[in-house]
């Protein structure tokens, strides 16, 4: 258990933008493992339903089923040559749907595991790791383009998964 001695002590805290983020397992599709450093990304939520059950005249909670999100959203920097996006619109369009009949493809055929990755100060050093089973993009967000910024390009895009495990990889 920290206590308030420990947190004084932190002389080199981690930073929230260090996130690497690993797109692997892709089953067919011409995609290839996708590793990039992400603008943004939040750790996913984690929710359980209670309810309550009467014991002698007391209220007494238990935990129910899992009802998080299961969702993640990543903000992706894009080059000029529009390489993540076009890796998501490949993903949404070729293996998800089968663009001749419009019908679904199998789910073990468009799904990924994602691994988000914080890493140290230095860049060198992973801290932690959360694996997010079986996800898949869900929406791919839209682009704004205009003459009146010079920001870079930045993409959206947001995965539903099935499992979410969390690894502490610092010692």
């Amino acid at each position: 258990m920290t206590d308030i001695q420990q947190v004084r002590a932190i002389t080199n805290p981690q930073r929230a933008y260090q996130w690497e983020v690993t797109i692997n397992g892709l089953s067919t599709g011409n995609n290839a493992d996708l590793v990039f450093h992400a603008k943004t990304v939040a750790i996913p939520n984690s929710q359980v339903d209670t309810f309550a059950i009467n014991y002698k005249a007391a209220h007494v909670y238990f935990a129910g089923r899992d009802s998080s999100s299961h969702t993640v959203t990543i903000t992706f920097w894009d080059d000029e040559s529009q390489g993540v996006r076009e890796y998501f619109q490949n993903w949404f369009d070729t293996l998800m749907f089968n663009p001749l009949t419009g019908g679904q493809t199998p789910k073990n055929l468009y799904t990924a595991d994602i691994n988000l990755r914080l890493m140290d100060s230095s860049g060198d050093v992973s801290t932690a790791k959360i694996v997010l089973t079986d996800a898949f993009p869900s929406e791919i967000g839209d682009i704004s383009l205009s003459y009146e910024t010079s920001d870079s390009l930045e993409l959206s895009v947001t995965f539903m998964y099935d499992v979410k495990s969390i690894v502490n990889t610092a010692l």
